[in-house]
């Protein structure tokens, strides 16, 4: 960026490889991966199902971690057992746990997240059913490595736990949300709060400890005392300070001061904790309305 000219210092066309196991279609979402004495690779993710990894050692040269292929998916209503895999589907996103670069989980078209890992591109280690359609993003919790959320066609929200196979530990999903979910972002000094860019032109903020029924913040911008119904496509909060931003489909970016939701610095142990009790929470919440 401090160059004056336009041109990039790397780009995928140009990569001292051959052009096959490249991306072939829509880029959807790259990320900075820290891996240690490793150091620093860039990682993508493509509607062609490609998960390629990035290195700019040699100019921008590339490894290709896995080709996500289709998965029957249990959770739909319309799809029966699972079946074979065949062709590659659509991947929207991925996300590492803070503490564990070797593992990664992306989620796709299919409406099933797949936990993978860096050094095994053949197959998946687990997948994880629930969603009715296609997940839009899959966010790693920064305190706790066992949780990470996932948000959907399908209107809704969940939190999931990694090492539980029996599907989503929570599920939000406003009584007034009919539409899909495009972003989600944890809050990175709360374990249990997290903003929500919907494609009704809401942004919600949720704290599943306090309240885990219904977000505690909802927003929509105004217009003539309506809400304007431009989709909300990102959200991220500052690391640094109580802000947060949402962009729109419109081109707009907006930056909103996160007012009462401060919370005292307190250890990452107490951090978990909170997480831990939240969902505890919700566990006996759920039992008691199956009995």
């Amino acid at each position: 960026m401090r160059r004056g000219s336009d041109k990039p210092v790397a780009e995928s066309k140009e990569s001292n490889k051959s052009s096959e196991g490249k991306h072939i279609d829509t880029v959807t979402e790259v990320k900075w991966i820290d891996r240690g004495a490793k150091g620093e690779f860039l990682v993508s993710i493509g509607a062609d199902g490609k998960v390629i990894e990035w290195s700019m050692k040699k100019g921008l040269d590339f490894t290709t971690l896995i080709n996500l292929k289709k998965q029957g998916n249990p959770a739909k209503k319309k799809e029966g057992k699972v079946g074979v895999m065949f062709l590659y589907t659509t991947g929207y996103s991925f996300d590492f746990p803070y503490d564990d670069p070797s593992l990664y989980f992306a989620c796709t078209d299919d409406a099933v997240i797949h936990k993978c890992s860096v050094s095994y591109n053949e197959q998946y280690l687990q997948n994880y059913f629930g969603h009715q359609g296609a997940i839009y993003r899959v966010r790693c919790n920064p305190f706790n490595s066992n949780y990470f959320l996932t948000c959907s066609y399908d209107w809704t929200i969940r939190l999931w736990n990694a090492k539980d196979e029996d599907g989503s530990k929570m599920i939000f999903n406003p009584p007034d949300l009919t539409d899909q979910v495009n972003d989600i972002e944890w809050a990175p000094n709360t374990s249990t709060l997290f903003g929500a860019a919907n494609n009704d032109g809401r942004f919600d903020i949720w704290d599943f400890k306090r309240e885990p029924l219904k977000p505690i913040i909802q927003y929509f911008t105004m217009k003539d005392k309506k809400p304007i119904m431009i989709p909300r496509t990102c959200v991220r909060f500052s690391k640094t300070s109580p802000v947060v931003a949402t962009g729109n489909a419109d081109g707009i970016v907006e930056v909103f001061r996160i007012s009462g939701l401060e919370h005292e610095q307190v250890s990452d142990d107490d951090q978990r904790k909170r997480l831990d009790s939240a969902v505890s929470a919700a566990d006996r919440l759920s039992q008691q309305k199956k009995n």
